[in-house]
């Protein structure tokens, strides 16, 4: 909005005039007044710096002679209070070369007497239009790191990093000791209690005594308010407050409410310390706007985190369904009672080893349960023939793998599951079946369910054999690690099998 803009709509810009002649106070009051502007017209520099100090001025039109203080001096004062104060210097025809010094200590124009009313009006415009430009150019430039960061905040749906980086960002910005992120459990409406989230400051800060006291009375306050909250100790504040504050380690506080669809969802709350200066009106500013793009964020991160418990609570409800179909097998048959949940201990502990990040994690388990799922295609038998099977039979049984993985692919979640069940029977020297994979062409999912899935027959009771001994089992794995198995998962089922506390008891038929 420009100067002529804001008179236009009644918001007219304060001015401070200071000059020793009472003419030139009277006329200038006259002439800005009949604009719509608000003049203050003073005699002297000091009584002028005192209203600089009590009240805020949008210019200052100032004489360079004066008893006392020169309008030079005030200016350089004037500049220490406020460093953005615009300033024109009024001077006779004799002082011009005082006024272009007045230029050099950031005034922005001068008045040379005796002048006329269009050319005060027209000063007063100038240096009022340009430090608007000025100050909304400084005010995009602060932003722009600011767009950034919103981006970033709306693009991470993990609420954990997304409120990590939020305190990070807000704390770095305005200088904050300390800083905590309230939060109310998604949807309670009504003045719900407020759980902290993230913090970051001296360890323990936060379940102070002080702490606690001061965050209460301002969580009860943000609820009706719902704007910014600046607290600063000193004998002007609430005596409650005040207590609050001194009792901790704290001289200043600032809670910002994240505010979502007209509801305070959470509140951020920074801290300086004893000795630091208070929280400034552009931290109050720039942490409005930042907490506005936080709270949106915040929660689509929340409902995300939701949607996904629901899915994986119906994921496990599904997989239950599945898992029946695997109990089932396994009662067909009789030689691999508890087969699967043997595999899927041994299986994490392996994945433990290799450094196998959660999503592998999870499908290894899944195939582990799942992948002799096939064999509900094979006779009973076959299944449990007390002797060798014949090369026919054999074929048979090798289809289990492709009867498997055609099982799971009618089920959604399980569809990346059915390429590893698939492929468990591949071995590493690429003589396995049902497509003679080698080496890393092979998942490492199936690789892992290769070893131990041979280490659970070999320990368990067969028709044609009985269980053999752990040392033999470990003997035969090394021996066929690098043809049949991936050397590097038999030494990390090894080690995880040396490492338990006994060694797995041998299963019975």
């Amino acid at each position: 909005m420009s100067a002529r803009e804001a008179r236009a709509s009644g918001i007219g810009e304060r001015i401070l005039i200071v000059d020793d002649e009472v003419v030139i106070r009277h006329l200038c009051t006259e002439i800005l007044s009949g604009q719509g502007y608000d003049p203050t017209a003073v005699a002297q520099a000091g009584e002028a710096l005192e209203r600089l100090e009590a009240e805020p001025f949008d210019l200052l039109l100032t004489d360079i002679h004066m008893p006392g203080m020169n309008g030079l001096d005030l200016l350089r004062r004037a500049k220490q209070i406020r460093h953005d104060l615009p300033a024109i210097i009024i001077t006779g025809q004799g002082t011009v070369d005082n006024a272009i010094q007045g230029m050099h200590l950031g005034a922005q124009g001068f008045l040379l007497k005796p002048f006329t009313h269009r050319e005060l009006l027209e000063r007063v415009e100038e240096a009022l239009e340009k430090n608007r430009l000025f100050r909304e150019n400084a005010r995009l430039q602060s932003l722009l790191p600011l767009f950034e960061v919103c981006r970033r905040l709306h693009s991470e749906n993990d609420l954990g990093t997304l409120l990590h980086h939020l305190l990070q960002v807000a704390g770095e910005e305005v200088r904050a000791t300390a800083a905590a992120v309230t939060l109310k459990e998604r949807g309670d409406r009504e003045g719900g209690e407020m759980i902290l989230q993230a913090a970051y400051g001296d360890n323990g800060w936060w379940n102070t005594s002080g702490i606690q006291a001061l965050i209460q009375r301002v969580h009860r306050g943000m609820m009706v308010r719902k704007a910014p909250l600046a607290v600063h100790a000193g004998p002007h504040l609430d005596p409650l407050l005040h207590e609050a504050l001194q009792g901790s380690p704290f001289n200043s506080l600032l809670s910002v409410p994240l505010v979502s669809a007209g509801e305070v969802i959470g509140i951020l709350h920074l801290f300086k310390g004893k000795e630091a200066s208070p929280f400034s009106l552009s931290d109050q500013q720039f942490l409005s706007i930042l907490c506005g793009q936080a709270a949106g964020a915040i929660e689509n991160a929340r409902l995300i985190k939701e949607l996904l418990a629901k899915a994986t609570e119906l994921e496990e409800a599904h997989f239950g369904s599945i898992l029946a179909l695997a109990q089932a097998i396994e009662a067909k048959d009789k030689y691999t009672g508890g087969h699967c949940d043997r595999l899927v201990q041994y299986a994490l502990s392996v994945a433990d080893r290799l450094g196998l990040n959660g999503e592998q994690r999870k499908q290894l388990r899944y195939a582990a349960i799942l992948h002799d799922v096939g064999k509900i295609g094979i006779s009973e038998a076959i299944l449990n023939k007390p002797a060798r099977l014949t090369p026919e039979e054999y074929a048979v049984m090798k289809t289990h793998p492709k009867m498997g993985a055609e099982i799971l692919r009618s089920v959604k979640f399980l569809n990346d599951v059915a390429g590893l069940v698939y492929h468990h029977q591949e071995r590493y020297d690429g003589q396995g079946y049902p497509d003679g994979l080698r080496g890393e062409e092979i998942p490492i999912v199936s690789r892992i369910i290769a070893v131990i899935d041979a280490f659970d027959a070999m320990t368990t009771n067969r028709p044609y054999r009985k269980a053999l001994s752990m040392d033999r089992v470990t003997e035969e794995l090394k021996r066929c690690a690098g043809s049949q198995f991936d050397p590097h998962v038999v030494d990390a089922f090894i080690a995880v099998v040396e490492s338990a506390p006994a060694a797995p008891a041998t299963a019975q038929s």
